[in-house]
């Protein structure tokens, strides 16, 4: 029905995301379905997906006017949030 078509279509959407390693693409499904990760692990395991390291080969990252999310964009991204 319509709900299972959408919840396909949205986890579509959050592997289109991690393919294409743009953290500008994850930031913008991210402020669209604020409620997609349930529990904080899986959140974390998609930002840690999205991290390319230094002379890292990732299609389509850094190309195009495409940004490259860094450890250290995760790192500074986790200090908002004391624990």
């Amino acid at each position: 029905g319509g709900a299972d078509q959408d919840r396909s279509r949205v986890y579509l959407l959050v592997v289109s995301c991690l393919v294409c390693g743009d953290p500008r693409v994850a930031q913008q499904f991210l402020s669209q379905y604020p409620a997609f990760f349930s529990y904080i692990q899986d959140f974390m395991w998609f930002k840690l997906t999205l991290i390319q390291e230094e002379g890292g080969k990732r299609p389509n990252a850094g190309q195009g006017g495409a940004e490259v999310y860094r450890l250290k964009d995760l790192q500074s991204y986790l200090r908002q949030y004391p624990s």
